[in-house]
C-alpha cells in the first residue's frame, strides 16, 4: 500500500460538507538527552485521497460513524473535538520497541482498531480529578479502561465505536489540548455539527 512521507509540523487540511477534516502533527521533537529528532511520518495515501481514515473510507460506514459522533456530541463538553489517529491515519502501525512505523498495513491480516481522541481541556480536568492515569507530563490519558470510561460517562460512545465490523478493540484517549494531540503524531480531527 501506498504511503506519503510528511514532515515535522506538515498540515493538510480537506473541507467537506458537513465535516472538515484536519490532519496535524508535530514531530519536530527533542529526545530525552535534549537531541533535535529529525522525523519523517508516513501518511495512508488512501486517507489524504478520500479524506477519510482507514477503516472509514467508504462513504456510508464514514457517515454512520459522523453519526454516532454527532448523536453523543450534546453528552460531552462545549470544548471536546473528536480526532482519529494512529495506522488509521498512517496506514502502518507504530512499534514501540524500534520506534518505526512497521507493525503492517491497516486491516492486512489483522483487524486493526480506531484509535479515537478526544480533544478537551475540561475532560482532561475531569479524569484527574477522579484519579484516571494522565502521561505526557499530564496532558493526555491513558486509554481509557471501561471503568474509566463508566466515570467518564464515555461507555455507550466507545460501546457504539467498537460495534463497527472489525473494531471490536478501538480506543479512546483524553487529550488536554491539540498540541498534545499532534506531539503524538498524525491526527484528523472530525469536527461534526
Amino acid at each position: 500500500k501506498k504511503v506519503h512521507i510528511v514532515r515535522a509540523r506538515e498540515e493538510v487540511v480537506f473541507g467537506a460538507q458537513e465535516t472538515r477534516l484536519h490532519i496535524g502533527f508535530d514531530r519536530s521533537l527533542t529526545d530525552r538527552a535534549g537531541r533535535r529528532m529529525n522525523v519523517e511520518t508516513p501518511l495512508a495515501a488512501e486517507v489524504l485521497e478520500v479524506g477519510r481514515p482507514l477503516g472509514l473510507t467508504d462513504p456510508e460506514t464514514f457517515g454512520r460513524f459522523k453519526a454516532v459522533l454527532k448523536e453523543h456530541k450534546p453528552d460531552l463538553p462545549a470544548d471536546a473535538r473528536i480526532a482519529i489517529r494512529g495506522s488509521a491515519i498512517t496506514g502502518d502501525g507504530f512499534n514501540k520497541a524500534t520506534g518505526r512505523y512497521e507493525k503492517g498495513y491497516f486491516d492486512e491480516g489483522r483487524d486493526s482498531d480506531l484509535d479515537v481522541a478526544l480533544v478537551s481541556s475540561d475532560t482532561l480536568e475531569k479524569a484527574a480529578r477522579l484519579g484516571i492515569e494522565l502521561r505526557q507530563n499530564g496532558t493526555r490519558t491513558v486509554a481509557l479502561d471501561n471503568e474509566a470510561l463508566m466515570k467518564l460517562g464515555l461507555t455507550e460512545l466507545a460501546e457504539q465505536i467498537r460495534a463497527f465490523p472489525g473494531r471490536g478493540k478501538s480506543s479512546i484517549m483524553i487529550y488536554g489540548s491539540q498540541e498534545a494531540l499532534n506531539f503524538r503524531g498524525p491526527n484528523m480531527i472530525l469536527d461534526v455539527k
